[in-house]
């Protein structure tokens, strides 16, 4: 076992640790192929050449799935036949962002125990001590992995991260919807400060609800057929080549 395998399991075994609240449970079982931390714990990315806490980007999810969801995805083997993960893999496509440079990851490190739905806010929020819990959590991984970028599916992973720095909190005052981000100016944080890392935040609608909510973003691309395309080409990929 490597320093990375070391790594993953010690920081799961915190995950497994935390005192969950009813709404939520711990992830009892492994996605095997792709998919998010923790329920996918090696990512399935086959090439480790470059371990998971050494890529450049994490891609942070809001929490793992309901409780049916997540045994849908442990008996398929992966997340990829969701609409989570098959509009993101086509979006990073049509980037040019490369999978194996991105760590999937979530900010809330649980299940949803008692609901229908796997989408919109979390009743982990409801909850402000495992929130904190969960917050402690997602530093530990930045502080692994020290990412150069991170990107939030979401405007509830943004808040999440956002705790970890103050100029985000103070920046993300009032801001409820993607055109209020976007004509605020923030739908980059071009360079923050976490657990060591130098970051830069960029901030997608997520990818299950990407067909009804790209129509609110409101980014300087008037001339890209996709504004979030532009936004990742721009912010991201050619920072990297």
């Amino acid at each position: 076992m490597n320093s990375n395998d070391e790594s993953v399991k010690e920081l799961q075994k915190v995950v497994l640790e935390l005192k969950y609240p009813n709404s939520m449970r711990m992830v009892c079982g492994e996605i095997k192929g792709i998919g998010f931390f923790p329920g996918a714990i090696g990512n399935g990315i086959s090439n480790l050449t470059t371990s998971i806490f050494k890529r450049k980007i994490m891609v942070l999810g809001q929490d793992q799935d309901n409780a049916k969801g997540f045994n849908n995805s442990i008996n398929e083997g992966n997340e990829i036949y969701s609409p989570t993960w098959k509009q993101m893999t086509m979006l990073f496509l049509k980037a040019g962002i490369e999978i194996s440079e991105c760590f999937f990851t979530n900010s809330i490190m649980g299940i949803r125990s008692q609901s229908q739905k796997n989408t919109g806010k979390s009743p982990a929020f409801d909850d402000n001590v495992f929130m904190q819990e969960c917050i402690n959590i997602l530093k530990e991984q930045i502080r692994l992995q020290q990412p150069n970028f991170i990107i939030c599916l979401g405007l509830s992973p943004l808040k999440v991260l956002s705790c970890l720095s103050q100029e985000m909190t103070h920046g993300l005052v009032g801001i409820e919807s993607f055109a209020v981000l976007d004509q605020n100016d923030k739908a980059v944080f071009k360079s923050i400060d976490i657990a060591g890392a130098n970051i830069k935040v960029i901030t997608i609608v997520h990818p299950s609800y990407r067909h009804l909510n790209i129509k609110h973003r409101r980014l300087p691309y008037r001339n890209s057929n996709d504004p979030e395309v532009e936004l990742l080409k721009r912010e991201i990929v050619d920072k990297l080549n």
